[in-house]
C-alpha cells in the first residue's frame, strides 16, 4: 500500500482515549522505572510518617502511631484528589477536542512514505515522518505524537481492507525509513 487516505471527526470517547494513551506513554519509564517511582512514593510516605512520630515524641505526645496514621491518610487523600482532578481535566480536554472537531468538520489525512498531510476547514499541515516522535496504538485510536501535539486517528475511519494493527505497522514502517 502506497498511501492511506482518511477522513474523520473525533467523538469524545476517541479523544479521551487518545489523550490518555499519549499521556501514559509520555510518562512511561519502563518496568524498573515504575517500581522505582513506587518505591520513591513509599519512602516519601514513610519519611513523612517518621517525621510525624519524631515531632510527636519531641513534644511528649502519647500516641505517635495516631500521628503516623493521620499523615498516611492525608497523603492518600492528596493523591486521590490529584487523580480525580486529572480525570476531570482529561474529560474536559476530550470534550473540547471533540466539540472542536465537530464544529469545524472532518479532517482529511493522507499518510504515505513522505509523512502525514492534514487538511481541515481551518488549515492544512504537512508533517514529515522525522517530525513525528511516536506512533501509539490504543483500542479504538492510533495517536501520532509530534512535539506536544498529537493527531488522534479513529480506527473506525480506516479503509475496510486495512486493520488497525496493519495500519500502525505501515505507519511505523514509513516512519522507520527516515
Amino acid at each position: 500500500m502506497n498511501k492511506v487516505e482518511l477522513s474523520f471527526s473525533l467523538t469524545k470517547d476517541e479523544a479521551r482515549e487518545g489523550i490518555i494513551v499519549s499521556t501514559r506513554q509520555r510518562n512511561r519509564t519502563g518496568f524498573l522505572g515504575r517500581w522505582l517511582g513506587l518505591g520513591k512514593q513509599i519512602v516519601l510516605g514513610l519519611g513523612l510518617s517518621l517525621a510525624a512520630v519524631l515531632v510527636s515524641q519531641a513534644f511528649d505526645h502519647p500516641d505517635p502511631v495516631a500521628e503516623m496514621f493521620s499523615m498516611m491518610l492525608g497523603a492518600s487523600a492528596i493523591m486521590l484528589i490529584w487523580q480525580l482532578k486529572w480525570i476531570k481535566a482529561t474529560r474536559a480536554s476530550a470534550e473540547e477536542l471533540a466539540d472542536f472537531s465537530t464544529t469545524h468538520g472532518p479532517t482529511t489525512a493522507v499518510c504515505d512514505a513522505s509523512g502525514v498531510e492534514l487538511v481541515s476547514s481551518i488549515g492544512q499541515a504537512k508533517l514529515p515522518w522525522f517530525a513525528i516522535a511516536q506512533v501509539l496504538t490504543a483500542k479504538n485510536v492510533t495517536v501520532l505524537q509530534y512535539g506536544a501535539q498529537k493527531i488522534i486517528v479513529p480506527h473506525r475511519c480506516l479503509p475496510s481492507e486495512l486493520q488497525p494493527l496493519e495500519f500502525d505497522r505501515l505507519l511505523e514502517e514509513w516512519k522507520g525509513r527516515t
